[in-house]
């Protein structure tokens, strides 16, 4: 599946976005907590989350799982349009807010190893990229573990690391890679 740039989000969303890649998420704030105005009331009306958990959990239960045109991926597109609506009118300071949008891919994944470049799909596994709409590809690094203590040398491990990547807007990332790790890391890791 492909989204154009303009069906990811629009450029309220985007705009918000941008600020919470450069200063992150503020403080969450309960509902109860805050100040709404009648816009903002409206949109957590509408929401009415109990009732909608409630759906999703119907759904889930008859569908399955969430498939490009059934009721459970219309119903999350509905959720993610909706979450989308309560970021561009500035309540991503609410905790509920916070903890879904990025669920429903309302707003980009900002962890690792996502980093604001990808959200999610309503199947829950498929990746788009927030800037281009084209699906995400992945690919398996070996990582050759170097200590650092020494001039290109290790122990003989190997990690395996998978790394998305937009096969548009990036380069595809590079099937071998090198960790540079004192022994005493080294040591930590194999033990944790």
């Amino acid at each position: 599946m492909v989204m154009k740039r303009n069906e990811i989000a629009n450029s309220k969303v985007r705009e918000v976005v941008n600020r919470l890649r450069i200063s992150g998420y503020p403080a969450p704030m309960e509902i109860k907590a805050t100040k709404l105005n009648s816009a903002q009331e409206d949109i957590i009306g509408e929401f009415s989350v109990i009732a909608k958990a409630k759906e999703e959990v119907a759904l889930e239960k008859k569908c399955r799982e969430a498939r490009p045109g059934n009721e459970l991926w219309n119903f999350r597109m509905r959720m993610r349009a909706l979450f989308q609506k309560a970021v561009q009118n500035d309540m991503i300071h609410l905790g509920i807010i916070q903890r879904h949008a990025k669920t429903y891919g309302a707003v980009p994944d900002h962890g690792p190893p996502h980093n604001w470049k990808y959200f999610v799909l309503p199947d829950g596994t498929s990746w788009l990229c927030w800037e281009c709409g084209s699906e995400i590809q992945a690919i398996t690094q070996s990582q050759s573990v170097h200590f650092a203590e020494f001039a290109l040398a290790g122990g003989g491990e190997v990690r395996h690391k998978t790394i998305p990547y937009c096969p548009k807007c990036e380069t595809k990332p590079s099937d071998r890679g090198i960790i540079r790790e004192t022994v005493g890391e080294s040591i930590l890791n194999d033990m944790y």
